[in-house]
């Protein structure tokens, strides 16, 4: 991955006027290093890598973090304050999906 499509940013809590589960947050600076808009899908590389929706911060942040809820965090393998990689996810269609009813 070429480094101008590729920062690393600190991990944060979640904005509880943020957005839905599965979202995550950044400076639209950054958004704009990175050629990326809101509702697009970029890669989080933790201890694990795992994929997000895009948002702006709701106000303008110049430090370089991202926000993220417990979900991505876990599924990153990250807490808050460490620092992960984040780029353009480099996403195909699927071919096979398969529905599972949940095990009550």
């Amino acid at each position: 991955m070429a480094s101008n499509r590729e920062i690393e940013l600190m991990v944060m809590e979640a904005d509880i006027y943020g957005y839905l589960i599965g979202h995550a947050s950044i400076s639209k600076r950054i958004m704009d290093q990175l050629n990326i808009v809101s509702g697009g899908i970029i890669e989080i590389v933790g201890k694990r890598n795992t994929f997000a929706i895009v948002c702006p911060l709701t106000y303008d942040d110049s430090r370089t973090i991202i926000r993220i809820d417990g979900i991505i965090r876990r599924n990153a393998g990250v807490s808050i304050g460490d620092t992960v990689k984040v780029h353009p996810a480099s996403l195909k269609p699927a071919s096979k999906v398969t529905l599972a009813p949940l095990g009550y």
